[in-house]
């Protein structure tokens, strides 16, 4: 970059985000400047960016800029975003394989809420699709010509439609493009100008994630170049970059939609690492941004951390983004109280009305409550406020806003609060919200963030960031001066960048020489890419960082590591992949994901000076304000951030004030102003948190106290999954936390499977009665016993108790219950069809003690897993993954420990109770709003489920009675009372229309009876694999239909495994929603007991001798009604070579039930194809040899209809 007093220009950096546009102006003899304007305010100017530079170079509105005073303009912006919020972008169509136009939309089938009553169905951008004649396998050969003459017939119709983009997204296109191309220069030759071709737009394996970055972009980047083109037209000849959501510039030529969703955040990220990356001082750097409606959080540790599988916006988009998690709790997040605690957010008052204290009747926010306590003064704010917009903030407003919820608070808990302990409490909520958050974060990676720096920005931070960091427990805060326009300044760190990837899906060893050639493909692609910005560049001039990504076979997770010979590579991934998930697969290949290249162009701006500090303690104040410290307002010292300079420093209680925000700085805290001008904030003395009274709840603490265990369960199984083993369990998602009181009472199950809910209880209780005399600190113990509080074997819980003061009785208990890929029986992955004994499904686990004071009982684990006639298949794989479900164990063993450090064990408790008292009260507001019913559902082998529920209103109970169930069956669908406990708790907890956590309380006021010797409570040796899968669903849908919420949603999971001696897959396939009250069911969707993901089709291909000839939407399988029921779905797999399947399903033979009149759903159908195409019936339950050429199609029931649809 040349420098300014040479050539005497202006250099603007500007972040353009929805409500405001900040500039950076850098001008000719390098001083800065900064202002933040509206970015809409079409009566004074057309557009911000340009109004902005107007300003600094004092043109006037309506004349033309001089592009001769301009250097360089950085631009971040949120046009790709809000085009994704507002759907307004280009009319889109989407050309797809055959048997795969629904691929999309389908995903990969979960829900994305548990415990959402509507589930909300993925919204397309794209208008229309159209499926293409063709087809190649995984390694290229060509199964069915391009159909070129139907392709044309097909875009004669798209061009009449009046499409103006395209998307093409062919199976395999990732590495074989050669269908993509000729249909691309077909398209071209008829006249359309936005093509956009998968294999180009992102060349990694996965159809749906390919196809959906594919869609983004040609939805997203024809506005976006119209957007920039006018941006260039008024500044002509002048340097524009735009950054990208990877922290790196580019041109407008090169500026795609998939690439510029992340546009702004990226820009702060990239100016808090630059400033402080080269200090020693500590480890890393974790980033908070906290806005009006939402705060971002990033962590740095030596390297940028980029993801490439991202969402927004419920759009996945597989491209390589900065790392930034966003938490819903910002400045404008509304508080309310449900009538048992307090929430902050998710909603927020936006800028419309706004806070309560901007005047315009909006509700109270977390900025009511800083401005109520005295952390922000309504003086330091300009007049802008108020139904005129020239009023300061009204303090006021914001006593009455929070008065209405004082109000509630105290008629429902007769408690003495003020509305300073409310606004105080809010504000506490609000601040472990973003401690959490940021946990989550470094649990996920595994990083130790102890002596990171915490950095904040964004023009809510500084209220909030030492609170959030006394909660993690981190000692180093930095806040740069220009703090609230942080992504602007960030654009002039950024450096010119592309990146590229090529997905490889290859054994190192043998592919690891041929690596060269595929890094020179995408370096010459990314050179270009920079050369055409820079038409002078030379490839000797140019940053240049190649990554391989390094995976276990058969995984999905990978690991970054630096290209270097192949024995540093491996070392390397092994370091990092221990690092992160504890252990190492001994034996098993590694693979090349993919590679990326990251080719830059230096930015000179990208020095920084370092000084050494003489701290300067005598520095004067610029008067007093009454803030709200320790449970009174004191008069504090106030400094104003323009007067402080270099090696300034004070002591806490005190407030800085900034232009357009403050920084509240508590007792035991100590700011100085660093070399960089930087506000450096310290801890001089620990915090000790105090809860005085625990005879009776707080609402806040419960809220606090609520997400506090909810949050260990959850990270807990993020450690599950991250150290799991098996594809299970680490890619579908198969398991479940959960903690547990000193009696094996649920406190908070995080919400994974719907299956495992509750149903751990019975097994704690168990395993608590057999080892009275048996427990000691360090061990841990194994349970599957379905007679016992198991579910069926596959589902192995570890439980882990949790000594404090007693040594001799646990305090606490945390236990997972997760999955395992095989354990016995008689067929591969332990999900027989035909079992009749509970020996014929593999090893049976009660109870047992396997880690003894730390140490690993190995050799007794293996011993059951081994014994009987029908032994586990891959026990090496059962102990990684129970070492792993071990690390989640010590994961929540550890921060139970924390907590009781921090406020004492008998707060812990007291708040245990209190949130199943929560849990109780609630299932008992839902239980008021409900009418007795009763219903008998049928199952295709004839049994069927009987219930009769009771509502006692008086009392706010129920009684769920089976009486009248089928008696214990032959088959496997007997359901151990756990199942029913679990489905029961599901139903009640979806019935909840808020957050609350999931626990014994809910069932508290639930009574329920179920004959014993029934098909809900069999009696040993009974097979019970189905039972888990399949009854569980049908159970669900009976206590819907008997309380008239919901009809029957498609009832079961569709099973189905296939293997041979040599390997096993398994997989659930979804169907259709039932109807409800109000709304339509959802098409392809998991629902209720299961939510596990789904294999994309190209991966699948890859990794298994099969080919998936069709998944599509089953249309019009759902019931009719006044609210129809949602569709299932068509799945086709075709095998390669001779092996073995196993259906285990229902709702063959009887359909899925709609009630109040509407329509019952089609039944599903599992079918045959032999190689001659001849259609052979399947069993609902079913055990095939395949031959090779033979495929099975496995058509899924619909939902259910909801009501008599009105005839005219």
């Amino acid at each position: 970059m040349s420098n300014n007093k040479l050539n005497n220009k202006w250099n603007f950096w500007i972040d353009r985000g929805g409500t405001f546009t900040d500039i950076v102006a850098k001008d000719p003899l390098g001083k800065f400047y900064k202002k933040k304007i509206l970015s809409h305010n079409p009566l004074f100017y057309e557009d911000s960016i340009i109004a902005g530079i107007k300003y600094f170079l004092k043109t006037k509105p309506k004349s033309k800029i001089n592009s001769s005073l301009i250097n360089e303009v950085r631009i971040g912006t949120t046009v790709a975003t809000n085009t994704l919020l507002t759907r307004t972008g280009d009319k889109t169509c989407l050309l797809i394989t055959e048997g795969f136009k629904d691929s999309l939309q389908i995903g990969d089938q979960t829900r994305p809420d548990i415990f959402a009553r509507q589930i909300l169905s993925k919204k397309n951008l794209y208008k229309d699709v159209y499926e293409i004649q063709e087809r190649l396998s995984s390694t290229g050969t060509i199964l069915l010509r391009l159909n070129e003459f139907k392709a044309r017939n097909i875009l004669k119709k798209v061009i009449k439609k009046g499409y103006k983009s395209l998307a093409i997204v062919l199976m395999h296109s990732w590495k074989y493009p050669k269908h993509e191309k000729k249909l691309g220069n077909i398209a071209k030759k008829m006249g359309f100008k936005n093509i956009y071709l998968s294999h180009k737009t992102a060349p990694l394996i996965g159809l749906n994630s390919r196809g959906d970055t594919t869609i983004i972009n040609a939805y997203l980047t024809p506005k976006l170049s119209r957007y920039t083109s006018e941006i260039n037209k008024k500044l002509k000849n002048t340097k524009i970059f735009y950054m990208q959501s990877s922290g790196g510039l580019t041109s407008s030529k090169n500026f795609q939609g998939k690439d510029a969703v992340l546009s702004g955040p990226a820009g702060g990220v990239i100016a808090a690492v630059e400033i402080n990356k080269h200090n020693k001082e500590y480890s890393g750097l974790i980033g908070i941004d906290m806005g009006g409606t939402s705060t971002d959080v990033f962590h740095y540790e030596g390297n940028y951390e980029r993801s490439l599988e991202n969402s927004i916006s419920g759009n996945k988009i597989k491209v390589p983004m900065l790392s930034i998690n966003t938490i819903a709790a910002g400045g404008g997040s509304m508080i309310s109280f449900d009538g048992l605690k307090i929430n902050i957010g998710p909603k927020s008052a936006g800028a419309i009305p706004g806070p309560a204290c901007y005047g315009l009747g909006g509700p109270a926010t977390i900025t009511d409550c800083n401005l109520v306590l005295g952390y922000i003064q309504a003086s330091n704010f300009p007049k802008i406020f108020g139904k005129n917009g020239n009023s300061y903030l009204n303090i006021n407003a914001s006593i009455k806003a929070l008065k209405l919820i004082l109000k509630k608070i105290q008629k429902n808990f007769n408690k003495t609060m003020t509305i300073e302990d409310l606004a105080l409490g809010s504000i506490n909520i609000a601040n472990e919200n973003m401690a959490n958050a940021i946990r989550h974060i470094s649990i996920e990676k595994g990083h130790d963030i102890s002596n990171h720096a915490l950095i904040g920005y964004g023009a809510a931070a500084g209220q909030h960031i030492c609170e959030v960091a006394d909660a993690l427990n981190l000692k180093t805060i930095i806040i740069h001066p220009f703090s609230s326009v942080l992504s602007a300044y960030g654009m002039g760190f950024a450096e010119i960048k592309s990146i590229k990837n090529r997905t490889i899906e290859k054994n190192i060893n043998t592919y690891f020489n041929k690596i060269p050639n595929d890094f020179k493909i995408i370096q010459n692609i990314a050179f270009k890419e920079l050369s055409a910005d820079e038409p002078s560049l030379k490839i000797e001039q140019v940053k240049i960082n190649k990554i391989i990504s390094l995976k276990y076979e058969n995984t999905d997770s990978f690991i970054n590591v630096p290209l270097k010979n192949l024995s540093l590579c491996l070392k390397n991934f092994k370091k990092l992949y221990k690092n992160r998930y504890g252990f190492l697969h001994g034996g098993k290949n590694i693979i090349i994901d993919h590679i990326s290249i990251e080719m830059s162009i230096h930015n000179k701006n990208s020095n920084i000076k370092t000084n050494q500090i003489k701290k300067n303690y005598n520095v004067k104040n610029n008067g007093y304000c009454r803030t709200f410290i320790r449970n009174n307002f004191k008069r504090i010292k106030i400094y104003k951030r323009n007067k402080l300079k270099f090696g300034d420093c004070i002591n806490g209680p005190t407030i800085i004030f900034e232009d357009d925000s403050s920084i509240f700085i508590p007792a035991n805290w100590e700011a100085y102003i660093d070399q960089d001008n930087q506000i450096n904030i310290s801890k001089s003395k620990k915090s000790i948190q105090q809860v005085k009274n625990i005879k009776t709840v707080d609402p806040i603490r419960l809220e606090i106290f609520n997400n506090m265990f909810m949050s260990i369960a959850e990270e807990m199984g993020t450690v599950l999954k991250n150290t799991a083993y098996s594809i299970n369990i680490k890619e579908r998602l198969d398991f479940s936390c959960a903690l547990f009181d000193k009696k094996g009472g649920l406190i908070a199950n995080a919400p994974h499977i719907p299956i495992h809910l509750g149903a751990m209880s019975e097994s704690i209780k168990s395993v608590i009665k057999n080892n009275k005399h048996n427990m000691f600190d360090g061990d841990s113990f194994i349970h599957n016993n379905p007679y016992n509080g198991g579910t069926h074997l596959p589902d192995i819980t570890v439980i882990t108790p949790i000594f404090i003061s007693d040594k001799k009785n646990p305090s606490f208990y945390v236990a997972s219950r997760a999955h395992h890929s095989d354990i016995g029986g008689i067929t591969p992955g332990s999900m027989p069809s035909m079992s009749k004994h509970i020996n014929e499904e593999g090893a049976v686990f009660n109870g047992e003690k396997i880690v003894s004071q730390g140490k690993l009982k190995e050799s007794k684990i293996l011993k059951i897993f081994n014994q009987g006639i029908y032994p586990a298949r891959d026990t090496k794989s059962n102990l990684a993954d129970l070492e792993a479900q071990l690390a989640a164990a010590n994961s929540g063993k550890n921060s139970i420990i924390k907590i009781v450090d921090k406020y004492t064990l008998s707060v812990i408790n007291f708040y245990m109770k209190q949130v199943k008292i929560n849990a109780e009260k609630s299932i008992k507001r839902v239980l008021l709003k409900l009418k007795n019913g009763k219903y008998e559902t049928l199952m295709d082998n004839g049994s069927k489920i009987n219930l009769k529920i009771t509502i006692n209103k008086k009392q706010k109970s129920a009684i769920f009675d089976f009486t009248g169930s089928s008696n214990q069956v032959s088959n496997n669908f007997n359901a151990p009372t756990a199942v029913t406990k679990s489905a029961i708790l599901y139903v009640l907890r979806t019935l909840v229309d808020k957050k609350i956590p999931l626990n014994d309380g809910c069932l508290n006021p639930i009574k329920i009876i179920i004959p014993k010797n029934s098909i809900l409570n069999p009696t040993f040796p009974a097979a019970v694999v189905a039972g888990n899968v399949e009854t569980s669903q049908t159970i669900v849908d009976t206590v819907n239909c008997a309380l008239k919420v919901q009809a029957a949603c498609y009832g079961t999971m569709s099973n189905f495994t296939f293997g041979d001696k040599n390997f096993g897959y398994y997989e659930t396939i979804c169907g259709g929603e039932g109807a409800s009250n109000d709304h339509n069911g959802t098409d392809a969707i998991q629902c209720h007991m299961t939510n596990t993901r789904l294999t994309d089709p190209e991966i699948l291909e890859l990794r298994y001798p099969v080919k998936v000839n069709q998944f599509l939407i089953r249309k019009n399988s759902g019931g009719k009604g006044l609210f129809k029921g949602g569709n299932g779905v068509v799945r086709e797999i075709e095998f390669n070579k001779n092996l073995t399947a196993v259906i285990l399903s229902n709702r063959r033979k009887v359909s899925p039930v709609g009630i109040l009149d509407g329509d019952n759903a089609k039944r599903g159908i599992n079918l045959l194809k032999t190689k001659n195409h001849k259609i052979k019936k399947l069993n609902s339950s079913d055990s095939i040899n395949i031959t090779k050429g033979e495929a099975i199609i496995i058509k899924t029931p619909g939902g259910g209809g909801y009501g008599k649809k009105a005839t005219l």
